[in-house]
């Protein structure tokens, strides 16, 4: 099996990526600014990349597998892989600890208050000590995880050692008494405490929750957002903040990002201004930002790649569904 990787390794991670492989996998490396020079695309079984050109997917006339090296499918290649036929698409979850980590550390900031004790704090104020400021507890309250996926299965696990009772929507059944179809949220929104989402953006998910589901929910709720900013209305978000039936939101993912470089420092990454809330964190889109990434990326790649070897498929996209 012929493995192109267009990702931009140093000599020692790539001779760590070649380590991990099965030895029937013959991998080479190139740069993604590189692939106009290439001579032998149709050598290739397999390509390690994202937001290929369609005019360079289509000279790979034996490609039978694209390999995007993190969870999320670009746009740009969901439309190029519907059109193109006969490659099957393979995502990689090796940053789903990563993100259940940090959902979980924006949980217990968000309810603990942790960002404006620290703020009024830093400077010797101790008046935030001796306000009605009281924290909330995790401990018997009812988390819902809005996708039961890689991620929300780790979140899972930090629930119930926090002593909580989980529920989950997906959108295939399962055969776990806690899992429940999406359609069937609205039966369980009015007792739930906490809501962690880690949806995909698509066609279904997208103002999965809106006015509607806010308004079935039960009053106090915190919503913790590490799945894609679109699944969530971000008019009806600051709406029932503002009102105080939602007590508190923390969000990694975004409606507005930075177009450019130069845009970086000064793009507000929402249409209303949650700015004004204490009851509100901003995170901006980092909780696959850790040490040693690409480590745990080329731990999860050799594993696809090993697998593949064998002729098992794994973590295969449904391109029309986009997850």
């Amino acid at each position: 099996m012929k493995v192109l990787c267009l990702l931009d390794y140093n000599k020692n991670l790539k001779n760590n990526f070649v380590e991990k492989l099965d030895k029937r996998i013959d991998i080479e490396f190139n740069k993604k600014s590189n692939l106009g020079k290439i001579e032998n695309y149709s050598d290739f079984d397999v390509l390690i990349s994202h937001r290929v050109d369609k005019k360079y997917l289509k000279k790979f006339k034996n490609l039978k597998y694209y390999i995007i090296p993190f969870a999320g499918i670009p746009e740009k290649d969901k439309k190029n892989l519907r059109k193109i036929k006969n490659i099957t698409l393979i995502n990689s979850h090796f940053n789903s600890l990563f993100v259940a980590e940090h959902a979980w550390a924006l949980l217990l900031s968000l309810i603990k208050k942790v960002v404006p004790a620290h703020n009024n704090f830093k400077n010797g104020d101790w008046s935030f000590r001796y306000q009605n400021n009281p924290s909330s507890m995790l401990h018997s309250k009812n988390i819902l995880l809005a996708g039961y996926g890689a991620i929300g299965k780790k979140i899972e696990k930090y629930a119930r050692s926090f002593g909580m009772n989980v529920y989950a929507v997906r959108r295939k059944s399962s055969d776990k008494h806690f899992v429940y179809l999406n359609q069937k949220m609205k039966y369980i929104l009015h007792k739930i405490d906490v809501i962690i989402s880690s949806l995909p953006a698509t066609k279904e998910t997208l103002h999965f929750f809106s006015f509607k589901e806010f308004d079935l929910l039960k009053k106090g709720s915190y919503i913790i957002n590490v799945g894609r900013g679109e699944v969530i209305s971000q008019k009806a978000l600051y709406s029932f903040i503002k009102k105080g039936k939602i007590k508190g939101a923390a969000i990694d993912t975004w409606w507005n990002y930075p177009s450019d470089k130069k845009s970086r420092k000064d793009t507000f990454p929402a249409d209303y201004s949650f700015n004004e809330f204490d009851n509100f964190i901003f995170s901006p889109h980092r909780a696959s930002h850790v040490e040693n990434i690409e480590k745990y990326r080329i731990q999860d790649l050799s594993r696809i790649l090993n697998c593949l070897s064998k002729n098992k498929i794994v973590n295969k996209v449904d391109i029309k569904k986009g997850y």
